[in-house]
C-alpha cells in the first residue's frame, strides 16, 4: 500500500486511465487493510477531504460500490468565507454523491 502525493492546490478534473487504475488500487488496498485490521466501515471519509476532487469522487464511487460500502462523506458547504464558485462546486458534488 502506497500513499497519495498530491501538490498543495492542485485540482483533479482529469486523470489519465494509468492514475485512475493506481488510485483505484490504492483506495481497495487501504479499504481492505480497514477491513483485516477489524475496523467496521459504515461510511468512507478521507484525509484533508480529498475525495471531494472530482476525478478521485469518480474512482471512490466504484470502489466503494464494489466493497458494498453505500456511504460516503458530503463535502461542507457552509462555509460563509467561501467564494460562490466552492460553494457552487460543493453542491454539486453532493447532489453527485446522493444520487450515486
Amino acid at each position: 500500500m502506497g500513499y497519495f502525493h498530491i501538490m498543495e492546490k492542485r485540482h483533479f478534473f482529469r486523470l489519465s486511465c494509468e492514475e485512475k487504475d493506481v488510485g483505484a488500487q490504492e483506495i481497495s488496498a487501504q479499504i481492505d487493510l480497514c477491513i483485516k485490521c477489524g475496523i467496521n466501515l459504515i461510511h468512507i471519509d478521507s484525509h484533508h477531504h480529498f475525495h471531494n476532487e472530482w476525478c478521485i469522487l469518480g474512482i471512490l464511487l466504484a470502489v466503494a460500490w464494489d466493497k458494498g460500502l453505500r456511504y460516503i462523506r458530503l463535502a461542507r458547504h457552509l462555509d460563509p468565507h467561501s467564494t460562490y464558485f466552492k460553494n457552487f462546486y460543493r453542491r454539486f458534488l453532493n447532489f453527485r454523491l446522493i444520487f450515486n
